[in-house]
């Protein structure tokens, strides 16, 4: 799905050039509730000085540094921003063998030819500060990007249904936000034996739809699309946190 996207950027597009608007736009495309825009500071190795003969040191450094901006894929608003780095450094001190940075050496010289996401990456310095820095990242992402709040209000549910727009009985008391989503049950129904009309049970409710969040009203009010189920989902259902 993601390499479908590429045919619709333009040439600045595929350069970067992507502002938060057009990201929601292709995040929506992708059914995806974020997308994550950045500028990235440093890719690279570096080498900080040659080797001395008898002693010293040499300091080879993989480097990673980039910011990311998080966008709502519902309204195209930025809603935060992580920044991260990662370093990996092969500094010795004391005398060296100028031989056991022979392989160092190659790394700095042909970084370039080497395969993306390889063993061979992964293996240098770059790829193990690039896993150092991915790891950072993601902590900071997922302290801005959280799942929706549990729904504490009696019984959350659908109020109203005006086509595809749904209004729930949460809102800002919740803490809910744009883009969360909640998923649509039924109240189940009643069998009964066809000859006798006795009622034999209750079937459990069903999993009928989904809801996305896109503007909150009121503390318990908010304006929802029904992503899901727009043939099935009816007032009165009820909203469980997914």
């Amino acid at each position: 799905p993601v390499d479908s996207v590429l045919a619709f950027l333009t040439p600045d597009e595929l350069q970067g050039k992507i502002d938060p608007k057009r990201a929601a736009e292709l995040a929506r495309f992708l059914n995806a509730d974020w997308a994550v825009l950045g500028d990235i500071d440093d890719l690279g190795m570096h080498r900080f000085r040659a080797t001395v003969p008898l002693g010293g040191y040499r300091s080879y450094e993989g480097a990673v540094s980039a910011n990311l901006i998080l966008v709502n894929a519902i309204d195209g608003r930025p809603t935060g921003e992580v920044s991260a780095e990662g370093l990996e450094d092969s500094r010795r001190s004391g005398i060296t063998n100028p031989a056991s940075f022979v392989p160092l050496d190659k790394q700095y010289i042909f970084l370039h030819e080497i395969e993306w996401d390889s063993d061979e990456f992964r293996d240098s310095l770059v790829g193990q500060a690039m896993s150092i820095w991915a790891s950072k990242a993601a902590a900071g992402v997922g302290e801005d990007i959280r799942p929706p709040p549990s729904l504490q209000v009696l019984e959350p549910k659908i109020i109203d249904i005006d086509g595809s727009v749904a209004y729930i009985n949460i809102g800002l008391v919740e803490g809910i936000r744009s883009g969360d989503k909640y998923g649509v049950w039924d109240h189940g129904r009643q069998l009964q034996d066809p000859d006798t009309g006795a009622v034999l049970g209750q079937v459990p409710p069903r999993r009928v739809g989904v809801v996305q969040v896109e503007q909150i009203i009121a503390d318990h009010l908010t304006q929802a699309r029904i992503i899901e189920g727009l043939q099935t989902v009816k007032n009165g259902y009820v909203l469980r946190a997914e």
